[in-house]
């Protein structure tokens, strides 16, 4: 599992597993951003090859969607109502809100992202812990957010 620091619209930055008392965390994304250029203006000849394109000064990016895998527990299986809670307060936290992301383990970074959409591939798992028959439950899902800067990296 990776930390992952969070800062809404320039409010204080809190760290993910620290505001949920370690019951929600990110277990994976991707480990680089993708960047397409826009605006990039070009015009194909038949009779010659490849195409004439003009290229700005300074390039700018289309916004990037990237899925986010979080894992969400509770040591008690009778406390799904808790579990539930955890993930919908931390949805809540995100969704509607312009806010900043760093994850130092895949040391990314970037501003001025949303929540895009909660892919519906979420996955309910009891895991026994070890050395007892006592169970954890685990909630598994992913996240798409859309960053709408992604060309400028950030640290929190």
């Amino acid at each position: 599992m990776a930390t992952l620091k969070v800062q809404i619209s320039g409010g204080t930055t809190w760290e993910l597993e620290t505001a949920y008392s370690n019951k929600i965390a990110l277990l994976e994304m991707p480990k680089n951003i993708s960047l397409k250029p826009k605006n990039i203006y070009s015009h194909s000849w038949f009779d010659e090859n490849g195409d004439d394109e003009y290229i700005p000064q300074t390039l700018y990016y289309e916004p990037v969607t990237i899925a986010m895998k979080f894992g969400a527990r509770v040591d008690n299986p009778s406390s799904v109502g808790t579990l539930r809670a955890t993930v919908k307060d931390f949805l809540d936290a995100i969704s509607g809100k312009v806010f900043s992301f760093y994850a130092p383990g895949y040391g990314i970074g970037r501003k001025d992202c949303r929540l895009e959409s909660i892919s519906e591939d979420a996955a309910y798992h009891n895991l026994p812990i070890a050395g007892g028959n006592t169970y954890e439950e685990q909630l598994v899902f992913t996240v798409n957010v859309k960053i709408n800067d992604p060309y400028t990296p950030i640290t929190l």
